[in-house]
């Protein structure tokens, strides 16, 4: 009796898991989809998942669930500046290079350029993605160390989900490179354009180790979800 219950037992947590396998959102919502990334946060469940230790300050929602979010899943992650400064943070293991996928919409942008996205090595920026309002919509671009990609990307929408690959190379100090990459999702999947902005004369010549999303002007709201960083390039994402 003690073996057939000993059998039984171990048939059950063989099926469990393998629910759990072909549906990684259960657990904490983890699982493969997590396999080889730096940070993997889907924002499933309440607070963090996949066992992150995130830094926030001020008016971080990390359990967002008010339209246009969630943008996968359960919940997204909302931050606005009220008059302070809010941000949340992850640190990973330094990288260079190191690439990033994170699904994001602007609420309100500033009419000047405010980082809401970027890197930072153990102190100091190294890579930012800013947006800024023109015409009543959100503008994007990129700075590679204090260098700006010049052009600027535009022709979006607030409130609106888009997906978001931007990488960074350190340089010797006028040749490192990044790239930022924005599609509008179909059926919840990401496909990678080519690139949207680049920069191939940055003066950063620090190693990432650092995730930042933040507001830091009271003129910004953003929301982000499924935020991706790896030491490899991050392709096509899957909804």
């Amino acid at each position: 009796m003690r073996q057939l219950f000993a059998l039984i037992c171990l048939l059950l947590l063989g099926y469990v898991s393998s629910i759990a396998y072909m549906n990684p959102y259960i657990a904490g919502g983890t699982g493969d989809e997590c396999t080889g990334y730096l940070v993997c946060q889907n924002h499933e469940g309440t607070g963090y998942d996949n066992d992150e230790s995130w830094t926030e300050s001020n008016v971080v929602n990390e359990d967002y669930a008010t339209a246009p979010a969630p943008f996968r899943g359960s919940y997204s992650v909302y931050l606005t500046d009220d008059g302070t400064d809010s941000y949340n943070y992850l640190d990973f293991t330094a990288t260079d290079p190191v690439y990033v996928f994170a699904r994001f919409a602007a609420k309100a942008c500033d009419t000047a350029f405010h980082e809401v996205m970027k890197l930072k090595d153990s102190s100091n920026n190294v890579l930012l993605v800013r947006c800024k309002e023109v015409s009543s919509n959100p503008t994007f671009d990129i700075v590679h160390g204090s260098v700006a990609s010049g052009s600027q990307a535009s022709g979006y929408s607030y409130d609106t989900e888009y997906c978001f690959w931007f990488d960074y190379e350190s340089g010797s100090g006028a040749d490192g490179t990044a790239n930022l990459y924005i599609s509008t999702p179909s059926g919840g999947d990401c496909t990678k354009p080519a690139a949207t902005l680049s920069i191939a004369n940055g003066d950063g010549t620090t190693t990432a180790q650092r995730y930042y999303n933040l507001c830091i002007n009271v003129d910004d709201t953003i929301i982000v979800d499924q935020i991706l960083v790896s030491p490899n390039a991050i392709g096509n994402i899957s909804g």
